[in-house]
């Protein structure tokens, strides 16, 4: 094998190892958007998944259920003002007799 072969094998499993270190770290990263309050323990399994798959498997699907996605700070700071911008209807605007 030449050098280029050389060259060519080392970029290839560094390339792998890193994809893999990326898809490791997934369901954590998820876990953390979303404010799931078990991050650190889908982070864990995730890492146990290197050594055992299915674990990884489980790590991500547990990354995306159980949180309302209403709980979210930018959701709930979105509803806060969509809330302040409605109108509000004032019972001396409205044409009851009486009011």
């Amino acid at each position: 094998m030449t050098a280029t072969g050389y060259i060519a094998v080392v970029c290839i499993i560094a390339v792998v190892v890193v994809l893999t270190l990326v898809l490791i770290r997934l369901p954590g990263k998820i876990a953390r958007r979303r404010y799931h309050p078990s991050a650190d323990a889908i982070n864990v399994c995730a890492l146990v998944g290197i050594v055992l798959w299915p674990a990884w498997v489980v790590a991500l699907i547990w990354a995306h259920t159980g949180v309302d996605g209403s709980t979210t700070p930018a959701r709930r700071k979105a509803a806060e003002l969509a809330a302040a911008k409605r109108p509000t209807v004032r019972a001396s605007s409205m044409n009851y007799p009486g009011a």
